[in-house]
């Protein structure tokens, strides 16, 4: 459904955008930046896996 496709292209996006937090946090060797960041990559996953899931 075109709601499906929609709810995909944010979340893909979310975890895109989070993605490149973490590589940015990595280069600036923030051990503190990259365990949030991966926490936010976690929260995202389990969000979208919720839209898909009854």
């Amino acid at each position: 459904s075109l709601y499906a496709i929609a709810c995909r292209s944010v979340g893909a996006q979310r975890v895109k955008n989070t993605c490149i937090q973490f590589h940015e946090c990595c280069q600036e060797k923030s051990k503190v930046g990259c365990l949030k960041t991966l926490d936010y990559l976690r929260n995202d996953f389990y969000d979208l896996c919720s839209m898909f899931i009854p």
